[in-house]
């Protein structure tokens, strides 16, 4: 899933750096950047394509850059209607005729390796130096963190310290027994995002996984209670991020999750329609080409 966008180095005029974008290996569009001081001008130009190939190209362009450039800005200057949309789903804001995105200050106190190659998180045990409540990420962060990446998946990208303080502001217990189901179901809902929640076996919970483009999982395991945050493949398999630390490319059915990881029969989820995750439609289409 994660090789279907790739690049090979091309020369394009006025950057330092140029790139062509490949997606199940033709070519789906170009980017280029120069970097000055903190600061990175990027060119993107994409070829038509529905939105969801555009803001899952996007973001793998992005981190690609951020990767290898640690800017703490990215300009673009020249957008067409598909790209502002790609890059508005992937944290950019308008300035002028073009976008911007700037880099937050909690992704200065981290490893870059918490992330993966399109800005998802997966290293919970690196993020210790980010507080939740009174404790820090790496010991009660797993709830924010799967509501990070759920926003992201459903297009609704946003800074981490907002995700991680909006909840932690609404728990009473200041993070001391983790996030609350419910807090982080009503968070959501704040951003424009409708999900359902069941509380079952984990037999029933992989039935609703099937129904679902991507959601949340709290399940127990050998340390306790965990958050997982899951994509749904369409093949019976599923993408799981931050339920094994730093792993990437988790791709499991939910019977092998449960088996490897849960030691309890009983589990609760949220999850989200298809047809709102566009990352879920995205990854499904990948594996489908």
């Amino acid at each position: 899933m994660a090789a279907a966008v790739t690049y090979r180095i091309v020369p394009i005029d006025g950057f330092a750096s140029g790139r062509a974008i490949l997606f199940h290996g033709k070519e789906a569009g170009l980017f280029a950047w120069n970097r000055e001081n903190e600061k990175v001008q990027m060119m993107l130009k994409l070829q038509p394509m529905c939105e969801e190939d555009a803001i899952g190209i996007t973001a793998y362009v992005i981190h690609t850059i951020i990767s290898l450039s640690h800017p703490a800005y990215i300009e673009v200057k020249k957008v067409s209607k598909r790209e502002r949309r790609a890059l508005a789903a992937n944290l950019f804001f308008p300035k002028g005729k073009g976008m911007q995105w700037m880099k937050e200050p909690w992704q200065t106190k981290c490893d870059s390796a918490i992330f993966d190659p399109y800005g998802f998180l997966i290293s919970q045990g690196r993020m210790q130096n980010l507080p939740f409540g009174r404790y820090t990420t790496s010991e009660k962060g797993c709830g924010w963190i799967a509501a990070y990446n759920l926003c992201k998946a459903c297009g609704k990208e946003q800074f981490m310290q907002e995700t991680a303080e909006g909840l932690a502001k609404t728990n009473l217990f200041h993070e001391r027994f983790g996030e609350n189901f419910f807090l982080i179901q009503y968070f959501l809902k704040q951003k424009g995002i409708v999900s359902k929640w069941y509380l079952g076996s984990n037999g029933m919970i992989a039935k609703k996984m099937a129904e679902s483009g991507a959601g949340i999982l709290l399940y127990g395991h050998s340390a306790g209670t965990h958050y997982a945050f899951y994509i749904n493949l369409g093949n019976g398999s599923y993408h799981f991020y931050n339920d094994i630390y730093g792993k990437r490319n988790d791709i499991v059915t939910a019977d092998a999750f449960f088996a490897r990881g849960s030691v309890l029969p009983l589990a609760g989820i949220l999850y989200v329609r298809k047809k709102d995750v566009p990352y879920a439609r995205f990854f499904q289409e990948c594996d489908a080409k």
